[in-house]
């Protein structure tokens, strides 16, 4: 086990690890594995298919009853950090009036730093319920570390129900989220000379008719309200994004191919499957031989207000009032394996894949406290001294 550091400067050495979506993040994960491991630690890593990056499972602690226990969830992948407007290296934390600055400071290194330095200082304590870490990868790619997990959950592995999943919320438990369904919808054409289009097929013709089709159900979902509709003002309905698409090859060859890629945003307690299903069906019925892939899915969030998690955070934070987030997460793959997911860490989303990236050394504190409560109320007292970031 590698030597203890503060919360502050485990966080720069996690900035350090270039760990950008689609890259691999087996590095930063050997690392994680190197600082925690240790007797009473059970690790399980689960590595990508392509062997480039892991998802980690840390326990430790007597297993969990159904009221008692705590997960802490994090990903370990970041945004690219290539655009312009930084005015510092995107991978060297550096502070500035009492603001931290660097990829990955807000979302979400600053809540692995501190979600790892408390499973550590628990490992060494006694606990009555046990603490688990889930670290996952390629987050920003679509929670696709956390959707492998859905697919090909490790044999034996069992972890506390009860989920802290650290998306920066500017230290507000957060309880739902949208969702986004991605589909590819592909039209098959027959190719032929532009000037015989007789005997062609116009893939992108019937693109046309496509997107003809999705204007029309996009008109009529804009007009359809659910229940959790009143938590997003600006877009309380489900919207389509018709967002990249290909097709032809020259301009005097008639199109035997056309791809959209479609991305559908979900309200929490929507049904992405049967949001699946009716793209398929609304399509079918516009153009012949239209093929309809899935491409993933990060589910909506939707917890019970009557969660004890939920509440236990609420009461800590002195929160009364329901907050939901437009974006999707790692909770929402989790919550379909039966996890009871809240949203909770610190810094904001509003700057998180920004140039100057950055999180406020406060609220680390503020959240490492608010983590320590937590821990001692559903894992029992840990006897032993938290590592502190001073």
């Amino acid at each position: 086990m590698l030597k203890p550091l503060s919360d502050l400067d485990l966080l720069a050495r996690l900035v350090e690890f270039q760990s950008v979506s689609g890259t691999g993040t087996s590095e930063i994960a050997s690392f994680v594995c190197d600082y925690l491991d240790g007797a009473d630690v059970d690790l399980t890593r689960v590595e990508s298919e392509d062997g480039a990056s892991a998802n980690l499972l840390l326990r430790t602690g007597p297993e969990a009853s159904a009221s008692r226990g705590l997960t802490l969830s994090g990903h370990m992948d970041v945004v690219p950090a290539a655009e312009p407007g930084w005015t510092g290296r995107p991978f060297q934390l550096r502070e500035a009036g009492g603001l931290l600055y660097g990829r990955g400071s807000a979302d979400m290194k600053a809540f692995v730093a501190l979600a790892m330095n408390r499973f550590r200082a628990a490992s060494e304590a006694v606990l009555d319920a046990q603490l688990a870490l889930l670290l996952t990868y390629d987050e920003e790619f679509g929670s696709i570390g956390a959707q492998r997990l859905t697919s090909n959950w490790p044999d034996g592995v069992t972890l506390p129900r009860t989920v802290i999943v650290g998306e920066p919320t500017r230290l507000r438990a957060v309880r739902m989220h949208m969702g986004h369904l991605k589909v590819r919808i592909i039209t098959h054409g027959v190719a032929a000379h532009s000037g015989y289009p007789h005997r062609g097929k116009n893939a992108i013709s019937d693109m046309g008719r496509a997107m003809a089709a999705l204007d029309a159900w996009s008109a009529e979902l804009s007009r359809a309200r659910v229940e959790t509709s009143v938590f997003y003002p600006e877009t309380p309905h489900a919207t389509l994004n018709p967002a990249v698409i290909s097709g032809g090859e020259a301009i005097n060859v008639v199109p035997e191919m056309c791809t959209l890629d479609l991305g559908i945003r979900l309200l929490p307690g929507m049904d992405w499957r049967s949001f699946e299903s009716e793209v398929r069906g609304r399509l079918s019925k516009a153009i012949d031989g239209v093929q309809v892939e899935l491409i993933g899915c990060n589910p909506p969030l939707l917890s019970s207000e009557g969660s004890a998690l939920y509440l236990d955070l609420c009461r800590e934070l002195g929160q009364d009032e329901t907050h939901a987030l437009a974006l999707a997460s790692d909770a929402g793959p989790l919550s379909e394996l039966g996890f009871d997911c809240v949203l909770f860490g610190p810094g904001s989303i509003e700057v998180a894949h920004k140039p100057d990236e950055h999180i406020a050394i406060s609220d680390i504190e503020r959240a490492g406290n608010i983590l320590d409560a937590l821990i001692s109320r559903r894992c029992a007292s840990v006897t032993g001294e938290h590592v502190s970031h001073e």
